[in-house]
């Protein structure tokens, strides 16, 4: 706007101050786009993640229907991955809120003209192209209107600068220097002419939402029509509304350099962090990381149950099955009363009067002495 309005009333621009303004939009339209292309993205990947999260513990729920314990195991060693995730995770969102939260802050403090981190990072580097552009357009501003209102036009209304905050009505190096860091004074002249000027607010956004900034017209006057009818060669170059509009255009040329000039580009992409993506991002921030912090919680919890329905979610173990391995039919082939071999030949021997029998020793064995061989070793009394 600023270098299209400043053109048309004839000033010669540095046209670089279109071009950075161009690659401002460009960059921050496509810093935009990638912002939400992510934030679609990220939504997604949480969604699937949580979705995951809930659907281990379903296995638990499975292991006790099926009366089976190898889904408990299952769910054990997917738990125990999980709950390693959730609490990096949990780290890595409360890291991310901290810092995002204390980045919001520094740029709220940017726009307010305080003390602030981010100042290196938002340094304001206007260049020459912007401070050039504004003194010649302002020059131009004083030309028109001086033919306005000096004989033998004498038009009215007038409009002044000093009206609306500048330190001068007329330009000069030390005042463009000065005026062209006030973005808001060059906003409010342009804005004070087309109150003055009657514009009809109804052709004019910036008359009914101060937050917008356009161009608007004197009624009989558009943007096609003007250099027809108020240019050097025009039809009416000095009557009221082509003066009045030259006047505007040359306001509006110096609102585009000083919106350079003052950096209110870096104030509006901070004011925007500020206001309409700091709060939803740290808004969800907080509610991710309290999330992941209950499901480590939650998870310390399945992963001990996991661990107990290993056993006790198994049908071998029930109750009434321990109680039928416990109720053992005796063998019928086996006979309680068998003697083993040796004590039968012991108890063989005895039978025999002065008889002494001597076994023979098995390898792995130890003898036993008959009870007549322990007699005989003792000595009498």
């Amino acid at each position: 706007m600023g270098y299209d309005a400043g053109t048309a009333v004839g000033a010669s621009l540095d046209a670089s101050m279109v071009t950075d303004a161009g690659k401002l939009r460009d960059d921050v339209k496509s810093g935009v786009k990638t912002i939400q292309d992510n934030d679609n993205i990220r939504v997604l990947a949480v969604q699937i993640f949580y979705a995951i999260m809930m659907a281990v513990p379903l296995l638990g729920f499975m292991a006790w229907c099926c009366s089976s314990g190898k889904w408990s195991f299952i769910m054990t060693q997917l738990c125990f991955c999980m709950l390693f995730f959730a609490w990096i995770l949990f780290g890595i969102t409360l890291a991310t809120g901290t810092i995002l939260d204390d980045t919001c802050i520094e740029a709220g403090k940017h726009v307010y003209g305080e003390p602030n981190a981010l100042s290196e990072l938002l340094k304001c580097d206007a260049g020459t192209a912007g401070q050039a552009n504004y003194d010649k357009i302002w020059e131009t501003l004083d030309i028109n209107q001086n033919s306005y209102s000096d004989p033998p036009l004498f038009y009215t209304p007038v409009v002044m600068e000093t009206t609306y905050g500048f330190t001068t009505n007329t330009y000069s190096i030390a005042a463009g220097i000065i005026e062209g860091k006030k973005y808001d004074d060059n906003r409010a002249l342009l804005l004070g002419m087309y109150t003055v000027f009657s514009i009809q607010p109804q052709t004019c956004l910036m008359m009914t939402d101060t937050t917008k900034t356009n161009l608007c017209f004197v009624p009989g006057i558009t943007s096609a029509t003007y250099p027809a009818m108020c240019g050097s060669s025009g039809t009416e170059p000095t009557s009221k509304r082509c003066l009045q509009q030259g006047q505007i255009l040359s306001a509006a040329g110096m609102v585009g350099s000083s919106y350079l000039i003052a950096c209110e580009h870096l104030n509006f992409i901070a004011l925007e962090l500020n206001n309409k993506i700091c709060g939803p991002m740290v808004t969800g921030l907080v509610n991710v990381t309290i999330g992941q912090g209950f499901i480590g919680s939650f998870y310390f919890l399945v992963m001990i149950a996991g661990c107990m329905g290993i056993n006790r979610f198994n049908n071998e173990n029930d109750a009434e099955n321990r109680i039928q391995e416990m109720n053992v039919v005796p063998n019928p082939t086996y006979d309680s009363s068998a003697v083993h071999p040796e004590d039968e030949l012991r108890s063989k021997a005895d039978t025999r009067p002065g008889a002494s029998v001597q076994l023979q020793q098995q390898p792995g064995t130890v003898s036993r002495p008959s009870e007549n061989e322990g007699r005989k070793k003792r000595r009498p009394r």
